[in-house]
C-alpha cells in the first residue's frame, strides 16, 4: 500500500500587514493499492491512516488462516 497525502484549505484569515488572504491548509491521509486506486477513505490525523492500515493488515492475515 502507498500513502497517498494531500492538503485541503479550511480556514482564511486577512493579514493586514500583507494585505492578501493567509488560507490555513490541513494535511489528509489516504492508503492507495499499488495501482494508486484508493483503498481508503481520507483522514485527517497520520494516526487514524495508521490505525486502519494496521487493522486492515490484521484483517488480512485472520482471513487467510481460516481459508
Amino acid at each position: 500500500m502507498i500513502l497517498e497525502h494531500s492538503q485541503d484549505p479550511v480556514s482564511a484569515k486577512w493579514n493586514h500587514t500583507t494585505n492578501r488572504w493567509d488560507v490555513g491548509n490541513k494535511k489528509k491521509f489516504r492508503w492507495c493499492n499499488n495501482k494508486n486506486k484508493p483503498e481508503s477513505d481520507w483522514f485527517y490525523d497520520i494516526t487514524d491512516a495508521l490505525t486502519w492500515i494496521i487493522d486492515h493488515d490484521e484483517s488480512k492475515e485472520t482471513n487467510q488462516k481460516t481459508v
